[in-house]
């Protein structure tokens, strides 16, 4: 972190190296901040992989609900492809 001191990043970041594996964190004042982006899109993106957080479950994942994504969230296609939630429900409706 002292890195992202010395260049003069804000403190919102220099948080997030040492918070987006802490699925657990209460965030701040329940606002959105850039590591629950950073962990959002890091569980997204090791989704369907041997990746530990591939099998967080995702509705301890309070980032998720400060992001406002709890109904957006891309599950894995039994052959394999992601698709949207809400393309499934447009489809069966």
């Amino acid at each position: 972190m002292r890195i992202l001191k010395n260049w003069g990043f804000s403190e919102y970041l220099i948080q997030v190296p040492s918070q987006h594996l802490n699925i657990e964190r209460s965030g701040t004042d329940g606002v959105a901040d850039y590591t629950d982006i950073v962990q959002v899109a890091l569980i997204q993106t090791v989704l369907g992989t041997s990746h530990p957080l591939a099998s967080v479950d995702q509705e301890n994942v309070s980032a998720l609900d400060r992001l406002r994504m709890r109904d957006s969230i891309e599950e894995i296609h039994i052959s394999g492809g992601i698709i949207e939630v809400g393309e499934i429900k447009a489809a069966l409706l």
